[in-house]
């Protein structure tokens, strides 16, 4: 995590912390105590989802953060029939939350009849949108509803590249598989650098079965680390209603680096919401956090004033696994009536935060 990563605006789920420092992203939450008091920022992001044209498989898991129990998420169409490239607002999907990053949604089988792209839109369940706000949504993930001609990869040579093969040079690879065309396009990305679209990308035509393409040289590495993902690649054409299915190529580090720590990402807050404390209640409320990638060294800080992020004081934090942390909540900090109150997440190389909505009794 890197320092200074820490959002000011108190309702507003903080932006991704990112640099090279301990992984190359950490998820930052707002844990709300109602749909009514969430500040409308649902919001979806993560790399394209394909289903396939005509498939039987329509129900997709949805990435993002801030994602209440309660929310919606709207479905809209890319309009290539103009110049700007549009979109249509379509429907209101079927959700099932998950944790609050990742939430289950039913993509209707109608929609799968033919090759499309589409657009997921996250929105809290207690906002409403008109008829001119819903024709002016951008998507928020990426849907692609794939060809049924669409190009296969069986294999990626070679499967696997060094940190160190090519330091300011791309690192050329072979694709095999079939369906390629002198259209065909190798898009390269990670599931943290991949969020929007499949456009761009290049590849030298070998023949139907086999393609010559590059990895950008910066995807091996996350600052002085090796990269902690595998490289992704698509193949796809300049419409990019034909892409395959993405193949993986594993990283492996140069003797002289270390592997980028995974970052770290909070998945739930027990108890949701945390309620207010007065003298009665006990003099610690203990909080447990649950999420990915947590270190030993990780320690969880509370603001103590939402106006001022900077201040924020350090809770006896217990390391329990890689995806728990608990922490004691002094009950001095959690008895003044705000908006929101937020917790951190802290490491050795920075602080990255989670918002805790209050609950007024």
């Amino acid at each position: 995590m890197t320092p200074n990563c820490l959002s000011t605006v108190p309702i507003v789920s903080a932006a991704l912390c990112s640099g090279p420092s301990f992984g190359s992203n950490v998820s930052s939450v707002v844990v709300g105590n109602t749909t009514i008091e969430s500040s409308g920022n649902a919001e979806l992001e993560g790399p394209p989802v394909r289903l396939a044209e005509g498939g039987d498989v329509n129900d997709v898991i949805a990435t993002g953060r801030d994602l209440p129990a309660e929310m919606k998420v709207i479905l809209i169409e890319k309009d290539e029939t103009t110049e700007d490239y549009r979109w249509i607002f379509h429907d209101y999907l079927n959700t099932e939350a998950i944790d609050l990053r990742h939430i289950k949604v039913t993509v209707p089988s109608a929609y799968l009849l033919k090759p499309g792209v589409y657009g997921l839109v996250g929105q809290d369940a207690s906002f409403e949108m008109d008829a001119n706000a819903l024709s002016k949504l951008t998507p928020q993930q990426e849907l692609y509803v794939a060809s049924k001609d669409s190009p296969v990869i069986s294999s990626v040579e070679p499967p696997s590249v060094r940190s160190d093969a090519a330091k300011t040079d791309d690192v050329e690879v072979t694709l095999r598989g079939r369906g390629f065309t002198k259209e065909s396009l190798a898009v390269f990305g990670t599931a943290s650098t991949v969020e929007m679209g499949l456009g761009g990308g290049d590849a030298d035509f070998v023949s139907s079965q086999e393609l010559q393409a590059k990895i950008p040289y910066y995807l091996l590495t996350v600052g002085s680390f090796a990269s902690n993902e595998p490289i992704r690649v698509w193949v796809t054409d300049d419409n990019t209603l034909k892409v395959s299915e993405p193949a993986e190529i594993q990283v492996s580090p140069a003797p002289s680096q270390k592997v980028a720590p995974k970052a770290a990402a909070i998945n739930s807050v027990t108890p949701f919401p945390i309620p207010l404390m007065d003298a009665p209640s006990p003099q610690y409320q203990v909080v447990e956090i649950e999420g990915e990638n947590f270190r030993p060294d990780d320690r969880v800080e509370a603001v103590l004033d939402p106006q001022y992020p900077g201040d924020y004081s350090p809770l006896k934090t217990e390391f329990i696994s890689e995806t728990k942390l608990r922490a004691w909540l002094p009950r001095e900090y959690w008895r003044k009536h705000q908006l929101s109150y937020r917790l951190l997440l802290k490491t050795a190389a920075g602080v990255c935060a989670t918002e805790v909505f209050d609950e007024e009794n």
